[in-house]
């Protein structure tokens, strides 16, 4: 089981990245909601939101589906790995890119459709209207260690399937209701209406690959479209041989891709990291992958945490310096999450005490004390040895 700190970091790594794709809701013990969530199953929760609701009994997060989340829909398996190995088998293309998550009972598959139902199946659940939620990774189970894990993850942008029934996601004889009102063309790139199920990785089930984008190549045709062999190139040239490597491979590979002179889509991103991810996890011992997936995709859009070079003291000004050393601390911290767009901001012990006027111990008994309080969070501990900052959040 994930210690209660880490548990909550990627937890809050996972909302940040798809609160403002889907509605979400907190959870507690027993796949639980913390609080109320009727009126989120009419509009999203705010990334802002979620932060107020927060309280050390959160221990997992879920997707409420239907359309407040654009039409998303979650299969569940839980029979074990029997019929998530026979849709495997009958429908391997579907099986090569839907996001698909293994649980205690069996499996989770994600998709976009028109059928806002709820159906319960002989082998699972059809989870498909507003009046429900499926949890998703990383959140705890008490039944297993490992608790809920991504095989396929989660991105921004979810595969649309035109017909459920001829995906052996539905059972058959269900009628489909009125459409959503989307359009599997204009909301995904993955599909076309001549060709709806196209696959974003073609792969053989049983044949691995022995080098990233070498099977894909040798397709020709079966390669997808929108997926340029030089972008697999890219790939290919930034996988890490040893450990130690991760951060400095990622942050290759960003600024390949944004040198590529394309701009890429969230369903182009996330397939590219699935192709660098096969490899880099054979020597990736220090992270999981969605925590490398979420640095990735931070890094790519250009959100730095904190401007570099940004010289902590000015933030003085305007700053009324009569009161105690606390608020004006506080202040500052406002500051600095005001300029980095109401997102995470940095903060060391060393820089408190500079703004201070006085030592690094002091400023870092000052930061302990305001999230004592509850003014500000702690999401990630620095490293004074490494030169990271502590990462903060004001809710």
């Amino acid at each position: 089981m994930l210690s209660s700190p880490e548990l909550k970091h990627k937890l809050i790594k996972t909302v940040e990245l798809l609160c403002p794709h889907y509605s979400l809701v907190l959870l507690k013990d027993k796949k639980a909601s913390l609080y109320c969530w009727t009126k989120f199953q009419q509009r999203r929760a705010t990334f802002s939101e979620l932060m107020s609701l927060w309280s050390d009994q959160v221990n997992g997060v879920g997707i409420i589906s239907g359309s407040v989340s654009g039409g998303v829909v979650c299969r569940d398996f839980d029979d074990g790995e029997t019929s998530y190995k026979q849709w495997c088998v009958s429908h391997p293309l579907l099986s090569c890119y839907l996001p698909q998550d293994k649980t205690f009972k069996g499996y989770h598959i994600w998709f976009r459709t028109k059928t806002p139902v709820y159906k319960r199946c002989g082998n699972g659940e059809y989870i498909g209207d507003s009046g429900h939620y499926a949890v998703i990774p990383p959140s705890f189970h008490p039944q297993t260690v490992a608790g809920y894990q991504s095989i396929i993850p989660i991105g921004a942008e979810m595969p649309w399937i035109e017909d459920p029934i001829a995906a052996g996601l539905l059972p058959a004889g269900i009628a489909a209701p009125a459409s959503f009102g989307y359009s599997e063309t204009s909301k995904n790139p993955l599909t076309t209406p001549n060709n709806p199920l196209q696959p974003l990785i073609p792969k053989r089930i049983g044949q691995p690959h022995k080098r990233i984008g070498c099977p894909i190549r040798k397709r020709g045709r079966g390669y997808s479209e929108w997926i340029s062999p030089s972008l697999v190139r890219i790939v290919d040239r930034n996988q890490p041989t040893q450990t130690g490597e991760r951060n400095h491979y990622i942050l290759s590979l960003v600024r390949d891709l944004r040198r590529w002179g394309g701009k890429l889509s969230e369903c182009q991103l996330l397939t590219l990291f699935r192709l660098w991810w096969t490899e880099a996890r054979k020597v990736v011992v220090t992270k999981d992958m969605e925590v490398s997936l979420h640095d990735f995709l931070y890094h790519y859009h250009k959100c730095p945490d904190q401007p570099k070079g940004l010289d902590v003291t000015r933030l003085l000004e305007g700053v009324d310096t009569t009161q105690t050393n606390l608020e004006i601390l506080f202040t500052i911290c406002q500051k600095l999450q005001a300029i980095n767009g109401g997102r995470f901001f940095f903060l060391s012990g060393e820089q408190a005490g500079v703004v201070l006027n006085s030592t690094p111990t002091y400023g870092k008994k000052l930061l302990k004390r305001l999230c004592d309080e509850g003014r500000i969070i702690r999401f990630y501990k620095g490293n004074s040895h490494s030169g990271q900052a502590s990462r903060y959040y004001i809710p």
